[in-house]
């Protein structure tokens, strides 16, 4: 739920919907309303991709080099707070 540094500038990737996964892949619903720290932006291509980050994007980098740390950042606490379901991609 971190973002990969040098691979995701706009913050941690996601669809809204789940079928724009791959068939059987593992997903957490996130609900957007629960989000504290976190925004989600729409910004396809594709149709349908969000980006899960902080309103001010200067703070993406810092928090994607916490990724695999033994501390969980904030920002990805507040999106682990925000799921509310694991299913499968149709």
């Amino acid at each position: 739920m971190t973002p990969r540094p040098g691979f995701d500038p706009t913050g941690l990737s996601t669809f809204d919907n789940p079928g724009a996964f791959e068939s059987g892949t593992k997903l957490q619903v996130i609900d957007t309303s629960r989000l504290k720290l976190i925004q989600g932006f729409p910004d396809a291509p594709p149709p349908g991709h969000v980006s899960l980050a902080p309103a001010d994007s200067s703070l993406i980098e810092p928090w994607a080099a916490t990724r695999g740390a033994a501390d969980v950042h904030p920002f990805t606490q507040d999106i682990i707070d925000a799921i509310i379901n694991t299913i499968r991609a149709p």
